[in-house]
């Protein structure tokens, strides 16, 4: 309920801030929009790297507890604001493709977390062990998500992929 409310405000907030940001920035050239909503494979691998940093922050109290909350921000409220963004300027392909980046970065982050947190110790194997068919059922609903979402993010890097390649080419012919 909290990461429901949470997303509805962050999207809600940018829709209402759209209202007058059009007039001042042009979101379809600026490079913090459309970094946003095209996610590809390497995103989910910056991902997960933030929620393994982030987890380890939590367990290790030598690192400081702030990065856990910065990569989560980081990672989760541009792409929220994108999507609000988006939305009110009616780019709806847009706007799901940068929430299609936040559900990656959440599940990552989650996935990254859970894996941090068993092989450091972090978690209680006796409590893992009593809860395991609750626990087991939640950790198999974040790793079939996180291969749903690798679905359109392997598309994504192939188009990216192709893309470089027809631009390489075409420079080549430039060359010659």
């Amino acid at each position: 309920l909290l990461v429901f409310l949470g997303v509805t405000a962050a999207v809600g907030l940018a829709f209402i801030i759209g209202q007058w940001l059009p007039t001042i920035f042009p979101l379809a050239t600026n490079s913090q929009i459309t970094s946003r909503v095209s996610p590809n494979l390497i995103d989910m691998l910056i991902a997960l790297a933030a929620g393994a940093a982030g987890a380890y922050a939590s367990v290790d109290r030598r690192v400081s507890s702030s990065i856990a909350g910065v990569a989560i921000a980081v990672a989760l409220v541009p792409p929220l604001g994108v999507v609000g963004l988006q939305l009110q300027a009616g780019e709806y392909s847009d706007a799901s493709g940068a929430f299609l980046l936040f559900l990656t970065n959440f599940v990552s982050i989650i996935l990254s977390a859970i894996l941090v947190f068993l092989l450091t110790g972090y978690a209680d194997l006796k409590r893992l062990r009593e809860n395991r068919d609750s626990i087991g059922a939640g950790l198999r609903t974040v790793v079939f998500a996180a291969l749903l979402i690798l679905v359109p993010l392997v598309f994504t890097g192939q188009g990216v992929i192709s893309s470089a390649s027809r631009q390489a080419s075409a420079q080549d012919a430039v060359a010659a």
